[in-house]
């Protein structure tokens, strides 16, 4: 146990002081665009990345910060349903503790000017609090819920019976399972992308996968779903999902996917 003379000889507060004023110096940054200021804070989301938010004037004495939808965008490409009732209450708990207003994806609120460094602090310490929300959910659920939703109502509308989540056979792989597999007109199979963000790794091993399958069955039909607000669909995504698959649009083009099931 240090004593506490030792302790007041070692550790000096005006160090420590210039310590952490020097790091929050350093960590701020304010850079004026077209609307009004962009300010890095000296925070971070849970996986590190700085915080950044805007100051919008919008009278003589009056701005709005705002996230610009960041926070929860960062949310929903993580794995998070933010319109998900339950999800929808945790954040609508922090927003009412914190006095912000929400409009869609953007998260922000008005303050008095001169500004006051208190009310950019709160703001961001909220960003921070409404982030770590991700550990409340189970991400690989709430993915797919949608998307999965979606697909599911189409077969209950038109009745079509259909298995879940079947083992189909490929020339090399001897069990691929798909979400959904039916028979119609010709044996069919959906899949819904439920991995968040960047995708490409996905539809690189499903454009493996289909190719195996049809490489077996030629009349084999496929289709791939995905969630626009929670997957990056980039170029190279897009094109293998329309090469390998007969349908590859998102889960709120019902007319084109209830077009694939009764075809």
């Amino acid at each position: 146990m240090v004593t506490t003379a030792v302790t007041s000889t070692i550790l000096n507060p005006d160090e420590f002081r210039r310590a952490l004023t020097g790091f929050w110096s350093e960590q701020l940054a304010i850079e004026p665009d077209r609307n009004g200021l962009v300010l890095a804070l000296p925070l971070i989301l849970p996986d590190g990345v700085q915080i950044a938010i805007e100051a919008r004037p919008i009278a003589e004495r009056s701005a709005i910060l705002t996230d610009a939808g960041d926070v929860l965008r960062w949310l929903s490409t993580r794995g998070m349903n933010v319109k998900a009732e339950g999800n929808r209450q945790w954040i609508d708990e922090r927003l009412a503790a914190f006095e912000l207003k929400r409009d869609g994806y953007e998260i922000f609120r008005e303050i008095p000017l001169p500004v006051q460094g208190i009310d950019v602090h709160l703001f961001g310490e909220a960003l921070v609090s409404i982030a770590h929300l991700i550990c409340r959910h189970e991400p690989q659920q709430a993915v797919a819920a949608s998307a999965d939703e979606q697909v599911a109502r189409v077969f209950r509308d038109t009745g079509i019976e259909f298995q879940r989540n079947a083992k189909l056979a490929g020339t090399i792989e001897e069990a691929i399972e798909v979400d959904y597999y039916f028979e119609h007109h010709a044996p069919s199979a959906i899949e819904v992308i439920g991995k968040g963000g960047r995708i490409l790794d996905t539809m690189e091993r499903w454009g493996y996968r289909w190719h195996d399958l049809k490489h077996k069955n030629p009349a084999l039909r496929s289709a791939m779903i995905y969630d626009p607000e929670r997957q990056t669909i980039d170029p190279t995504s897009r094109r293998i999902g329309e090469e390998c698959c007969e349908l590859f649009c998102a889960y709120h083009e019902t007319d084109r996917i209830l077009e694939f099931v009764k075809a």
